[in-house]
């Protein structure tokens, strides 16, 4: 489970998995809908934390990086990512992206 705060404490994006589920299902209930929050993932084995984010390798060797982007960073840059690079967003987002 990965859990992002800024330095005072406050919570700046929805805790999730970096690594798939060992169970296979990619599905996994929405608390918004009335299901239960699964919290079991693939155990760690390693995590090393870089300046832009954090690469993760699990017990079954399977791997991620995460990488947290803000507003310094180019919207384009997410564009481009990988077909199988998920997002998450803060649960509120404000208004100040759509000002140039």
């Amino acid at each position: 489970l990965t859990l992002c705060y800024d330095l005072s404490g406050k919570s700046v994006l929805p805790p999730f998995f970096a690594l798939k589920f060992n169970s296979g299902s990619h599905h996994t209930p929405s608390p918004s809908r009335g299901g239960k929050v699964k919290l079991s993932g693939t155990e760690l084995l390693e995590a090393r934390v870089y300046e832009g984010g954090v690469a993760v390798l699990g017990v079954d060797m399977n791997s991620a990086i995460v990488e947290l982007l803000d507003e310094h960073d180019d919207p384009a840059y997410a564009d481009g990512m990988d077909i199988s690079s998920r997002r998450i967003v803060p649960k509120s987002t404000s208004s100040s992206s759509d000002h140039d």
